[in-house]
């Protein structure tokens, strides 16, 4: 079971963490949804686990996702409604190395991970804020 307190949240407190947690603008987001794939979630489902590979890119409509440690049973960070989730290594194809869940009732738009390079390609705007978001979390994650 993952701290009662996160270390961190999708609230951004300084520039490198505004590049990390971007606001996609109602348009964007509409088109992200047309693309999507629309989930409605209880508390504590989970969408990947560590060691997983090719786990989806999730934008959160409403509730929140727990990045969690499991080996240090902590939670690493915890992302609200109007974020999404994913890093680097999503786009790599490497394995996961932290876990996420859903915390409470959750809406998540879902696109599969073999579709996201077509995402970043087509539409700029979403691709830009994905990439730029991925790079300052690898960032703040080896800080």
């Amino acid at each position: 079971m993952p701290d009662a307190l996160p270390t961190r949240t999708s609230k951004p407190t300084n520039a490198l963490e505004e590049r990390a947690w971007p606001r996609l603008d109602p348009a964007a987001v509409a088109r992200l949804e047309a693309v999507a794939e629309r989930q409605r979630l209880r508390g504590g489902h989970v969408l990947w686990e560590p060691g997983d590979r090719g786990y989806d890119f999730y934008y959160i409509r409403s509730g929140q996702v727990s990045i969690v440690d499991r080996d240090g049973n902590r939670e690493v960070v915890r992302i609200e409604a109007g974020n999404f989730v994913g890093e680097l290594g999503m786009l790599m194809g490497q394995r996961a190395f932290l876990a996420g869940e859903t915390v409470g009732e959750t809406e998540l738009l879902m696109v599969r991970q073999a579709e996201l390079p077509d995402l970043i390609a087509t539409d700029g705007e979403i691709g830009g804020a994905i990439v730029s978001a991925f790079a300052a979390r690898r960032k703040i994650l080896r800080s």
